[in-house]
């Protein structure tokens, strides 16, 4: 592989990956990733710019959803690995990409973020799309977050990358980042391979200032790591060794060197340092993710060489990473709110309003939480998906139709999902492409007064102390409580099925919610006992309730909590005291009263309760969508059409003011033609008086008006 290594092309690389760094940055309010962190924060803008600014590397991307628990739970160690690989710049480099960002909807779009078996990867995908592992057996085609993918050198503009399938731990990272890089440099794969016991006293004769012999199991990553990490450095030699007892590795390494072959037996790998055939230095592994080999060796090799070379690899990353230390160093002497914590730990004095954290305590069901929550999911989450059709086409039509009856909502977002669904039910229609159905949202979604999605800037009840946390999530526990209560208490569903909401809420959660690790455990308790726990229309709310608090159990403590809104058992004693046969609960299944507690329900989350304050401002703009129509309806499509130009030029409150001014100005020339014809009617009325006298004189007043 051809490297560009000259001082010009290394100062390019910079130069670009700052800029869309910046970008980025600018963009994208990311509370996983910052810009001290060793990895490279991308977005739709400036993704493939950065993978282009560096195209003889191997990049692995991480798409991710700032929403998302399990991502949460799995940045430290990505954080970790981008540490730990970071002197490997030179081959691989690692960047992040936030999927919940609206902006960031098309790329995400674009490298299918979703699992695939290998069947359906060979009906659905090009051959660019491969799973790394192919053990994988059955695999649902859903949006899977994290995702990880591979984009390898000299790859098509149609590859979407090498997905990560199997454990993201950072060990198995490694051993695919190892193996693409085999692959792409065949001096690296040369030096990864191990020699025999036979090869050592050959290789000790050699001259290096300094040489090393890993000696360790089949699995072991140490040796590897190792090689790779010093490559830089010329005047260190280093081989792998794999022990066993039929390599005779072990009573080489015994007798060359003096070591206790029991301690084989305890331990991962030896590591043994080595000058002028004399040992310098020994280190036993215990466990590679515990064990600071590097820094071992350099300790002892800074005495005998230049160790510098080893930092080249990661230049433009260090020198990122160094310029936003230094920003963030002086931010925090600057901000002494912050003094004193973790950089990462949380707070509830950033990023939260004094009115939203009062309105959080409130206890109350909000529009604005609901609409927005449904903005996102039908603008962000069911567009992300690739193609829907078949079972998934099926689930949003039922989600959706459950939604429309059975969610309080304004008349103009029920008059948005009447049009949907009857696009939706055209028997016409037997799938749709993820960015057919983005635009057809955005375009159905803001015809006028009478119809649209808002989308708003911020949530109110659901407003989290920091970005990332609370918000949709929130919302979208809101729309399901909202459903399942509602539908319980109208009269017209007493007698119809009580299991239809929450099968609908299950074929969203199943085929649409991009959290997996939520997906799943959300099937699972639903597999457990839905079906058989639900008989009569108040079971449906009452299974939610209990499958929520199952849900905030499991969470107390995860990455994903808000430590200014902890996870417990719901409602607590002082909102609902008489939800309580006697003591507070401390567990889901404690002592209820459900009687009481389908009244908290009601009395919450009922449609004559939703506070509809917020609906009338901080609405945030939506872009004018490309219009939708279809070859049955071209009337419709040219109406569509025509109305889409004109919101180009045109808000509502401008048309508004139009329409008032233009009112105003008809009564004004109403008014003046009045006037105007009440005089004429009084001159004509004189000059018939002047024509029958004609020797009288006139009033001074008329002289001069005429």
């Amino acid at each position: 592989m051809a490297i560009a290594n000259s001082p010009l092309c290394l100062a390019i690389q910079v130069l670009i990956l700052f800029f869309v760094c910046e970008l980025s940055a600018r963009d994208v309010n990311d509370p996983l990733y910052k810009e001290s962190d060793p990895v490279w924060i991308l977005n739709n803008d400036t993704f493939t710019l950065t993978l282009e600014s560096n195209p003889d590397v191997i990049w692995l991307v991480q798409f991710f959803n700032s929403y998302c628990g399990h991502c949460r739970a799995f940045a430290p160690d990505f954080r970790k690995l981008a540490g730990s690989v970071l002197d490997w710049g030179k081959w691989v480099q690692l960047a992040v990409i936030d999927c919940a960002e609206d902006t960031n909807l098309d790329i995400c779009m674009e490298f299918e973020v979703s699992i695939m078996t290998n069947l359906m990867k060979a009906t659905f995908l090009s051959s660019t799309e491969l799973c790394l592992d192919s053990t994988a057996a059955i695999c649902i085609l859903v949006r899977s977050y994290p995702t990880l993918k591979f984009f390898v050198p000299r790859r098509n503009q149609s590859d979407i990358g090498l997905r990560m399938e199997g454990s993201r731990t950072v060990s198995n990272i490694k051993k695919k980042i190892l193996e693409l890089v085999s692959g792409i440099d065949e001096d690296i794969a040369q030096r990864l391979q191990p020699i025999s016991a036979a090869e050592i006293p050959g290789r000790l004769a050699e001259k290096f200032a300094l040489q090393i012999f890993v000696l360790e199991k089949e699995d072991s990553l140490v040796g590897r790591e190792i090689i790779i990490d010093f490559v830089p450095v010329q005047d260190i030699q280093i081989h792998r060794l794999i022990d066993s007892e039929e390599s005779g590795v072990r009573t080489t390494a015994s007798q060359l060197w003096a070591l206790d072959p029991a301690m084989f037996e305890k331990n991962e790998a030896v590591v043994v340092v080595l000058r002028d055939a004399e040992v310098v230095g020994t280190k036993w592994i215990l466990d590679r993710e515990t064990a600071d080999v590097k820094k071992f060796i350099i300790e002892i090799a800074k005495g005998f060489v230049n160790i510098t070379a080893m930092e080249e690899g990661g230049n433009a990353l260090r020198m990122k990473v160094a310029v936003a230390l230094e920003k963030e160093n002086k931010e925090a002497e600057i901000d002494s709110a912050v003094e004193g914590r973790d950089e990462r730990e949380p707070i509830n004095v950033q990023g939260v309003k004094p009115e939203i954290a009062q309105e959080n305590l409130n206890d109350k069901v909000y529009f604005v939480d609901m609409e927005k929550a449904l903005s996102y999911l039908l603008r962000h989450e069911v567009a992300l998906s690739k193609e829907i059709s078949g079972e998934r086409l099926s689930a949003l039509v039922e989600f959706v139709s459950v939604v429309r009856d059975q969610l309080p909502l304004r008349l103009p977002v029920q008059n948005f999902l009447e049009s949907l669904l009857r696009f939706l039910k055209n028997p016409h229609q037997k799938s749709i492409q993820g960015k057919e159905w983005k635009d057809l949202v955005e375009s159905l979604g803001s015809r006028g007064f009478d119809q649209f999605l808002p989308d708003y800037e911020s949530y109110k009840a659901c407003q989290g102390s920091a970005p990332g946390f609370r918000g949709y999530p929130c919302g979208l526990w809101t729309i399901f409580h909202s459903i399942t209560v509602n539908a319980a208490l109208r009269s017209d569903f007493i007698n119809s099925e009580p299991l239809r909401p929450l099968r609908a809420i299950h074929g969203y959660v199943k085929y649409f919610f991009s959290c997996e690790y939520c997906s799943k455990h959300f099937q699972a308790m639903a597999a457990k006992d839905m079906e058989s726990s639900v008989r009569a229309p108040l079971d449906s709310p009452l299974w939610l309730w209990r499958s929520h608090n199952r849900v905030n159990k499991r969470l107390k403590g995860d990455a994903s909590e808000d430590p200014a809104h902890p996870k417990v058992i719901y409602p607590s004693a002082s909102l609902c005291p008489l939800c309580y046969d006697g003591s507070e609960p401390r567990t889901v299944e404690g002592s209820w009263n459900e009687e009481e507690v389908m009244m908290y329900l009601t009395n919450k989350y009922g449609s004559v309760h939703v506070d509809v304050s917020g609906t009338e401002n901080n609405i945030v703009q939506v872009k004018p969508a490309v219009s939708w129509g279809s070859e049955q309806n071209p009337v419709g499509e040219a109406k569509a059409m025509k109305l889409q130009s004109l919101k180009k030029f045109f808000t509502s409150g401008e048309v508004t003011f139009c329409m008032l001014l233009y009112l105003a100005s008809t009564i004004l020339l109403v008014a003046a033609c009045i006037v105007v014809s009440r005089k004429r009617m009084r001159f004509s009325l004189f000059r018939t008086r002047k024509s029958s006298s004609p020797g009288q004189v006139l009033p001074y007043a008329f002289r001069n008006r005429w």
